[in-house]
């Protein structure tokens, strides 16, 4: 005779699992969801506030080297008469009797370089005629466009006495320009630095420093309307209360043509 044999069922490990459990694992999963939501944002905002940086740089970098590449040529005559061309135009453009001259706190000072145009063009893209006179007149202005300061070139006709063509843009989102010019007065090395409105003999100027303050085009993730101040040369600090970030680029350009 067989007998069968009841089988026992385990209850205990058919119970799944309990609540505390569960509530334990939601709130790990949680935590895991908002990190890497956290670390998703955090490097998306790296992304731009890098691509911001890049943008400053890459507008500063262009514009100080236009101001460069005009500065060095500031000067150069390669006709036949040998008198000695000042780097720099002296007389009236526009409105202004003086072309180089000290700006206004907000955007800064204007800069007249004056050359014979070995290309036959001046910053602007102007077709200069041969052995004439190019002017290039470097200065900072508001773009009602984009409500944004710009860096722009503009040539002027001696001949004319009147501009050659519009302003052209040469770089977006410089909030200031600011040009001091260095002296050589006893000596052949650079004694002094001097504002436009300062010098009195402008053949003993032979490097000029340029400086420039670039900005993002629009507003940041790392500044909340923070007061930031920037040290200039000429006027000292100069302060923003904004969500911008901006950056001051300096640097000294030699006269090779000066006298």
């Amino acid at each position: 005779m067989q007998y069968c044999r009841a089988m026992r069922t385990n209850y205990t490990a058919s119970q799944g699992f309990s609540l505390i459990e569960i509530m334990f694992a939601l709130v790990i999963g949680s935590m895991l969801i908002i990190f890497s939501l956290d670390l998703i944002f955090s490097n998306q905002r790296l992304k731009t506030i890098n691509e911001d940086h890049s943008l400053v740089i890459n507008n500063a970098n262009r514009a100080m080297q236009l101001l460069t590449k005009s500065i060095r040529m500031a000067g150069y005559n390669n006709t036949a008469d040998t008198t000695t061309l000042l780097p720099f135009y002296l007389g009236n453009c526009g409105s202004h009797t003086e072309c180089s001259f000290d700006g206004v706190t907000n955007i800064g000072d204007q800069i007249a370089l004056q050359y014979i145009a070995a290309s036959g063009l001046d910053c602007a893209g102007n077709t200069i005629p041969t052995n004439e006179l190019a002017i290039d007149i470097f200065y900072v202005a508001n773009d009602p466009a984009t409500n944004l300061n710009n860096l722009y070139c503009r040539g002027y006709n001696t001949t004319t006495n009147s501009y050659r063509g519009n302003p052209v843009s040469i770089a977006e989102g410089i909030d200031r320009l600011e040009i001091i010019y260095g002296s050589s007065q006893a000596s052949m090395h650079t004694d002094q630095y001097l504002s436009a409105s300062e010098i009195t003999n402008w053949h003993t100027v032979n490097s000029v420093r340029v400086s420039l303050l670039a900005r993002t085009t629009a507003n940041s993730f790392i500044f909340d309307n923070e007061l930031r101040s920037y040290s200039m040369s000429r006027i000292g600090s100069i302060s923003y209360t904004d969500s911008v970030i901006r950056h001051l680029f300096s640097t000294t350009v030699g006269l090779p043509n000066a006298n």
